[in-house]
């Protein structure tokens, strides 16, 4: 919950996923320079995720953060409250698309630096 709130932004994009178990949402920033994309992987499997970007938007820095617990079971507690943390993920830029990989059961949120 954290990371989604440190996270938010005001303005809704559009965004289309075609993994059928992958959940995402995109949002803007109030100054329109961040894209930043919430995603989900509710499932046990490692999903692969592509994130196409309109050809004509200039991309700044890209940062991708990670929650991936070992199991479904893993909890912070006060005896270790850093058990599940988000961690700097893993991402490949090519051009106008970001690809990444989300383990099973975690979230994540990419942050999109958008140049005018």
């Amino acid at each position: 919950m954290k990371l989604w709130r440190e996270n938010f932004a005001p303005n809704r994009i559009q965004s289309k996923c075609d993994e059928i178990d992958i959940n995402l949402v995109a949002t803007l920033s109030e100054n329109r320079k961040t894209a930043i994309c919430k995603i989900v992987n509710p499932v046990d499997k490692d999903k692969k995720v592509n994130i196409e970007l309109p050809d004509g938007l200039r991309l700044g820095a890209v940062q991708f953060q990670i929650v991936a617990p070992d199991s479904l079971n893993q909890r912070n507690t006060m005896e270790n409250p850093g058990s599940i943390t988000p961690i700097t993920g893993k991402i490949k830029v090519k051009g106008h698309i970001i690809t990444f990989e989300m383990p099973g059961y975690s979230c994540g949120v990419v942050k999109i630096g958008i140049r005018e």
